[in-house]
């Protein structure tokens, strides 16, 4: 199977200079936790999380209606395509130690897709399983 029949097409992103509390408000609204950041062609450029919202704004005391998500965003980026097997992509979030892969055709973001998207696969749960093994053991050996 490939990833494009089950990822996200309808992501929402952001711009670089767009601030850290409109990036906030709107992962509240869509109940998500990681948004993708996006030049004006929609090239990937970069990924936000909630937890880089604590670590990198929230800790170090910056004011988030202040701060631009490109000041705090994580630029070190693993992607997929949308012709890759869910396999593939489960070996690729298990490398990176990710949860969530965004999917760029193109240079362009096209779409995203989770561990749960995959795990909803009954085809692919024991991959998905696996995957999320790998993650939380090389998160583990860390601590």
């Amino acid at each position: 199977m490939k990833i494009k029949e089950i990822m996200t097409t309808d992501v929402s992103w952001l711009k670089p200079d767009d601030t850290v509390e409109t990036a906030a408000n709107i992962m509240q609204k869509l109940d998500v936790g990681i948004l993708p950041i996006c030049d004006e062609n929609k090239d990937l450029i970069g990924l936000l999380t909630d937890r880089d919202i604590v670590i990198r704004n929230v800790a170090k005391g910056k004011d988030a209606k202040d701060t631009t998500v490109k000041d705090i965003m994580s630029s070190k980026l693993t992607w997929g395509t949308p012709d890759m097997d869910v396999v593939d992509a489960c070996e690729t979030m298990a490398i990176h130690q990710i949860r969530r892969l965004p999917i760029v055709e193109n240079n362009s973001l096209v779409g995203i897709v989770s561990l749960g998207d995959i795990v909803l696969q009954s085809d692919f749960d024991i991959e998905a399983s696996q995957t999320l093994c790998d993650i939380c053991e090389r998160d583990w050996k860390r601590d």
